[in-house]
């Protein structure tokens, strides 16, 4: 595996500003000078929250980035019944709702031992148990999900260093 060194090369920063994405999520920019190397270009996006450039290629002083957005794990928020919402695609959720448990009791009352029901003189008791929410997951799907690009997309800003 080669290393690149570009540290013998000038490095420069030129920055693109109201930017705007066409139909396949691409800007197109042009560099005062053709960088060295495909490698030697470094990007960095300003003005949407969640967006980043990538190098698609480049002709001479004639860059070309995509611009994406990255991929947000929408929060779980739990719903007034406690359970889960926005799952992600595979994840179900289990309800292990605990049962409700009534146990009543006897005592002795006198001295001769004699056995007493519970029910003239020691309350019935009730051990409620809260809802307990668990998840479990179907068969995991590895294949890597596409991120969307951002199609006409204006208020861009890109900064583009690189060495020539």
């Amino acid at each position: 595996m080669a290393n690149n060194n570009y540290a013998g090369e000038i490095l420069t920063m030129e920055s693109f500003t109201a930017q705007t994405t066409d139909g396949s999520g691409d800007i197109v920019v042009t560099l005062q000078n053709a960088p060295i190397a495909d490698d030697a270009i470094m990007v960095n996006l300003q003005g949407v929250a969640g967006a980043f450039a990538q190098f698609k290629s480049r002709t001479t002083t004639s860059v070309t980035f995509t611009v994406f957005q990255k991929y947000d794990k929408a929060d779980s928020v739990a719903s007034t019944t406690g359970q889960l919402t926005n799952l992600p695609t595979d994840v179900t959720e289990v309800d292990v709702k605990g049962s409700t448990d009534s146990g009543g009791g006897s005592y002795n009352r006198s001295h001769y031992d004699t056995a007493q029901s519970s029910d003239d003189h020691m309350p019935n008791h009730s051990h409620g148990l809260s809802n307990i929410y668990s998840h479990g997951h179907g068969t995991i799907n590895e294949t890597p999900t596409t991120l969307s690009t951002l199609n006409s997309t204006a208020g861009i800003t890109l900064v583009v260093a690189y060495a020539f």
